[in-house]
């Protein structure tokens, strides 16, 4: 996507969310061409991260497209996006079984290293029919995305155009808020296991990341710094979500596998040491021992993140949006007072 113009950051912010979300959309567009072809093993991942951008930005800018999008197009992109999230998820679990296999190649653990990936094969899909029935319905929510987007209406007074503010302010009051409310979230999970801590912070570093990637080589606001510091935190924190994700797999695997003849039954996953001491043979091993893994993984990572929240690693990221806010605010890229910044939804 191009950095945003200062004549888009001057406009109404009616204008500039319909720029940057009818961008987004043509990124998923063509990802999705790529999916239905066939081979770009990347597809699927792009079209998902093209789907999660535009509906964070029209989920930012709700209160100035909502005189043409309707709360239904945003369930409909909701859905269209979590019917993907099987296939993507057994995608991210078959690429990390692989990572683990050259160091767990005892003859012992080979049965359920082989069900995990026989799981996740399943889950997977991904033939000439499933890519077709993805593309057709990303294809006609496009067509009907693109439409509405396209076109808003602007009012007019008796001095003429009715005055507001500018996309620019109305940008900088979504950056302080998004900024304040990452800040909230990151320092709130309790632990490596606390997953919906985890994935709460992922959700709104995601969010806060969408709105400054419009606003990278913008000259006065580049944003490009920013975003690739964002981006390493959001590493730890996605690779945190996919391992909570291998543990709940790795758990209903061990709930269905009998113990070996003579063994005993072990709690899921998270059950702690005794989930470990699983028998001999058959199938537990193999899983018990990704799932040791996954959550030795966990930890480290939890431990990572800590130290990137660390006063002096997060301050200056965090001042730097703030800069890149008051800049916007201020007539970096527009003018007028800046929009009170609506709560996302």
């Amino acid at each position: 996507m191009s950095p945003l113009g200062h004549d888009t950051l001057d406009g109404p912010p009616e204008e500039g969310a319909r720029l940057i979300a009818l961008a987004q959309l043509r990124v998923a567009d063509a990802a999705a061409k790529r999916l239905l072809e066939g081979r770009d093993e990347e597809a699927l991942h792009d079209l998902r991260v093209g789907v999660r951008r535009l509906r964070s930005t029209l989920r930012s800018f709700r209160p100035w497209l909502r005189d043409t999008l309707r709360r239904r197009d945003e369930r409909r992109l909701r859905e269209h996006a979590a019917g993907t999230n099987e296939a993507r998820d057994a995608e991210v679990g078959l690429a990390w079984l692989a990572t683990q296999r050259a160091s767990l190649d005892a003859e012992r653990l080979r049965p359920g290293l082989e069900l995990y990936a026989a799981r996740l094969g399943e889950r997977r899909g991904g033939g000439a029919a499933d890519r077709e029935r993805l593309f057709e319905r990303h294809a006609s929510l496009s067509r009907k995305l693109a439409r509405r987007l396209s076109r808003y209406e602007r009012r007019i007074d008796e001095g003429g155009w009715r005055s507001g503010p500018s996309f620019a302010a109305a940008l900088s009051g979504l950056l302080a808020s998004s900024l304040a409310e990452l800040q909230a979230r990151l320092h709130a999970p309790s632990g490596p296991e606390d997953e919906a801590g985890i994935h709460r912070a992922r959700i709104r570093g995601k969010r806060l990341r969408y709105l400054l990637e419009p606003l990278r080589g913008t000259p006065g606001v580049d944003a490009r710094d920013a975003v690739k510091r964002l981006k390493g935190l959001q590493d730890l924190l996605g690779e945190l979500h996919d391992l909570h994700v291998r543990g709940a797999e790795l758990a209903a695997l061990l709930e269905e596998a009998p113990p070996a003849p003579g063994g005993r039954p072990a709690p899921a996953e998270g059950g702690g040491a005794a989930a470990l001491a699983q028998p001999r043979g058959g199938l537990r091993p193999g899983l018990v021992a990704l799932a040791r893994r996954a959550r030795a993984r966990r930890g480290t990572l939890f431990r990572a993140l800590q130290r990137e929240l660390s006063p002096e690693r997060f301050d200056p990221f965090a001042a730097e949006v703030s800069r890149l806010a008051r800049a916007l605010e201020a007539g970096a890229g527009g003018s007028g007072a800046a929009a009170p910044a609506p709560q996302p939804g």
